[in-house]
């Protein structure tokens, strides 16, 4: 009867176990996919400012060229 019950303790255990390791797989996937996001967001806004960087340094050489 013991040998049942310790049986039956170890299966729930082993179940308990995997439900944890998946609930923490699910939260490490959510967490790689926000940073995902943050990391296209940051490449986007960085992307934008060297775009704005270089017009702004193509309408001032113009403009320098124009005097001249």
């Amino acid at each position: 009867m013991f040998d049942n019950i310790a049986s039956l303790n170890f299966t729930h255990y082993d179940k308990l176990l995997i439900s944890i390791e998946k609930q923490q797989n699910e939260q490490i996937d959510k967490q790689i996919h926000l940073n995902n996001q943050e990391n296209s967001i940051y490449a986007t806004a960085m992307i934008s400012l060297e775009k704005e960087e270089m017009n702004l340094l193509n309408s001032v050489e113009c403009t320098q060229s124009d005097k001249s």
